[in-house]
């Protein structure tokens, strides 16, 4: 549905009502379109070479790692990580409508205390971790670096967060003392601070998928999530089509033996990578080279991760696993072994088996237009009632929701699918 008939509450609770579900500070229209679009939500035109007229390129699933580091994961993800939301449950109708009951709820008037206290921390931290670079950009702006300044700047940065998390705040995050305060400052980093209803969040490593689907217009793969709270990992599969949120599903789940799938401590991740090398070396890659290039996608791929992040984990406050640099070097040296294999074998991606129908595929374009320009004509209406203008900014909200609705018909009519 089109979000017009909420445009008239405060940003807030229009924030909490928009906002996708399983993505932290997404918004549904943005979710929406990339899954109604041929499910291009999880799809790079770069990874797929869908444009691409050589029908004799060859794609190695090493390509496919490079081209997730160059581009950023599946979800378009580069250095910074995305929060995602842990209670996630799509089979539970209900559930797709959470954001409009935590905007029913309500907001507190005020932070609370350790809220505060989580946000100062966290200016502190984010200060402490780019003085130098906070320094350069005050004397390009000829202004005085002074600690308000500073100050001032890292609170513009951590509003501007939008659900993502930087690596250096990922190790500050694992680095904390007490989960309490790890608590505190996801909330903070969720935007969650002011709702009464607070949902837990992880951190979204990847989305990966495995090649070309069973069914036209679908995607299937792993996604592959961090708990701060728990210090595990979990990777597990997803399967999406347009009605079906690939990371809607709940993560807690008996997960398969697919030689992929995975849930617990980061030490016992890395046992998993030193296994893969040993069969690599077996040459047992050969019973099945498509199935071991998965293994070899994903699991180098959170091996890279937690090399990352090695010493953070290692130093964890409280954790009895045992990280040393002794593992730190095999896990390293099986990463050089994997890659090599990788590059030895072909990734079965899929080539776009329909050609777009203009002028059909305009339409898309325009609704997806018209979604992403959403807030600027909401503000506009805002301004128009505030305005005493009450008629226009009624009229306006009403022909944005008769022309989404038009779109949206169209779009999704049997003959006009791609």
């Amino acid at each position: 549905m089109s979000t017009a008939s909420l445009w008239f509450v405060t940003d807030a609770e229009f924030d909490a009502a928009t906002e996708d579900y399983a993505v932290v500070e997404a918004s549904v229209p943005w979710v929406r379109h990339a899954l109604r679009e041929d499910n291009h939500y999880l799809e790079d035109d770069c990874f797929f070479h869908d444009d691409c007229d050589d029908e004799d390129l060859k794609l190695t699933y090493k390509d496919v790692i490079n081209n997730v580091f160059y581009y950023g994961n599946s979800l378009g993800l580069g250095a910074d990580t995305q929060l995602l939301y842990a209670d996630v449950d799509q089979s539970d109708e209900k559930h797709r409508d959470i954001g409009k009951r935590v905007a029913k709820e309500g907001f507190l008037e005020e932070e609370t205390e350790t809220s505060k206290e989580a946000r100062e921390k966290l200016i502190d931290y984010i200060v402490h971790m780019y003085h130098s670079k906070h320094e350069k950009y005050a004397r390009e702006a000829g202004q005085e670096c002074d600690d308000a300044g500073k100050r001032k700047r890292a609170a513009q940065k951590l509003e501007r967060n939008k659900g993502l998390v930087s690596p250096k705040l990922v190790d500050y995050l694992i680095s904390l003392e007490a989960d309490e305060d790890r608590k505190e400052v996801l909330t903070v980093l969720s935007n969650q601070h002011l709702r009464k209803i607070q949902r837990p969040v992880i951190l979204l490593l990847a989305a990966v998928e495995k090649g070309a689907a069973e069914a036209p217009g679908s995607k299937e793969g792993w996604a592959i999530a961090y708990n701060f709270h728990n210090d595990s990992i979990t990777i597990k599969p997803f399967h999406s089509d347009k009605d079906h949120h690939p990371l809607g599903d709940k993560w807690d789940v008996e997960l398969p033996d697919d030689g992929i799938c995975f849930s617990g401590h980061p030490s016992a991740f890395i046992d998993k990578v030193l296994q893969l090398e040993a069969d690599i070396k077996e040459k047992k890659v050969e019973e099945d080279p498509v199935k071991y290039g998965c293994r070899m996608l994903v699991h180098y791929l959170v091996a890279q991760w937690i090399i990352c992040h090695w010493k953070a984990l290692a130093d964890r406050p409280g954790s009895e696993a045992a990280m040393t640099n002794e593992q730190l070097e095999k896990t390293s040296d099986a990463m050089s072994v994997i890659l090599e294999e990788a590059a030895s074998i072909e990734h079965p991606y899929p080539k776009s088996q329909s050609t777009p129908k203009e002028p059909i595929q305009t339409f898309f374009h325009l609704q997806r237009e018209l979604e992403d320009r959403e807030w600027m004509i909401r503000k506009e209406a805002i301004k128009a009632k505030e305005a005493g203008n009450e008629a226009v900014a009624e009229k306006a909200a009403e022909l944005y929701e008769n022309l989404w609705k038009q779109l949206q018909a169209f779009n999704m009519s049997p003959e006009n699918q791609r």
